[in-house]
């Protein structure tokens, strides 16, 4: 399995590196034009290209969330009084947003520094300096960090649904029904391998159940986390269940093709007795017959009463 998982995930962790790498290109041009306040043409044009780009990664991780809603309807939340409230700040934060962004240069409108150069009025250069831009950036890092927090929960949901169709949903059950077996307690196997590696299997899975809560537990939609060591640290836990799995499935098999070959035989050795016992009766039969035959040779019957007493014997058989 890949870190993200399915094209969901991948597609996040696209739109998260660029975002992450725009936010600092704009961190420390920042820092630049404080202290050259916007002295050069270079600087000017540095400026707005970052500015695009600032508005372009926040139309973009936008999207990426407001597709994510769109595709779980909250399923994947177990706590979705939760989900709720964030999705109703992610509005209100949007709200916001475009209350600023309201009848500020837009598209190929704010491409350029010459825009604003031939402006006698400097106004609105200031306030994107001083405001939109501040309060922009801090909406940027909001939506960003919980696109962010989301990733836990795919990987976590795309895990779980992977080992539960792959073996976990029926390894408990094929368990149960060899343990249930009459020939299990008296069959020969390495019972030291079965109980170890069903021990395994079951920790594993229940550390990651503790894993799945854990995320569950600590998912904050709006805070800064490295979410890099949160997916691997999950991602550890997560293969060491499937390793446990798998080992358990072995024995499993086993086990299982053992008990089925006991089966085999007893129905083998169930049919040739079957088959035993018809012949046993088959030969009795003709053997009475053959008595019948003699007593009619003596008189002793008629040839009637012989033969109505043959076709009676003879039914048995047939």
């Amino acid at each position: 399995m890949t870190l993200f998982g399915n094209s969901l995930e991948a597609q996040l962790s696209r739109a998260l590196f660029q975002q992450d790498l725009y936010r600092r290109m704009l961190d420390g041009y920042q820092e630049r034009v404080n202290k050259e306040k916007f002295e050069s043409r270079k600087s000017e044009e540095e400026f707005w290209s970052n500015y695009d780009k600032l508005l372009e990664s926040i139309s973009t991780t936008k999207t990426e969330i407001d597709n994510f809603y769109q595709k779980s309807d909250l399923y994947l939340f177990p706590r979705k009084e939760q989900a709720r409230e964030a999705l109703a700040k992610l509005e209100t934060l949007r709200k916001e947003f475009l209350e600023k962004y309201d009848g500020i240069p837009k598209g190929e409108q704010a491409t350029g520094w010459a825009f604003f150069a031939n402006k006698e009025s400097r106004d609105i250069k200031d306030y994107l300096k001083e405001d939109f831009i501040r309060f922009a950036l801090g909406y940027f890092k909001s939506i960003s960090n919980h696109l962010s927090s989301l990733q836990p929960i795919i990987f976590m949901h795309t895990s779980m649904t992977e080992l539960e169709q792959g073996m976990v949903g029926t390894l408990d059950q094929r368990y149960s029904e060899v343990t249930r077996n009459v020939e299990f307690s008296d069959s020969e196997f390495d019972r030291v391998a079965w109980d170890q590696s069903w021990s395994e299997y079951k920790n594993s899975i229940n550390k990651l159940q503790q894993a799945n809560e854990e995320i569950i537990e600590s998912w904050d939609p709006w805070a800064e986390k490295d979410i890099e060591v949160i997916l691997r640290r999950y991602e550890g836990v997560y293969n060491l269940a499937v390793q446990a799995a798998k080992s358990f499935a072995k024995n499993l098999e086993k086990v299982e093709k053992k008990l089925e070959k006991i089966w085999e035989i007893r129905k083998k050795l169930e049919i040739s007795n079957q088959r035993r016992s018809a012949g046993d009766e088959e030969l009795d039969t003709f053997a009475k017959i053959e008595k019948l035959a003699k007593l009619l040779e003596q008189g002793a019957i008629t040839q009637e009463e012989f033969s109505e007493k043959k076709a009676e014997l003879l039914k048995k058989i047939n």
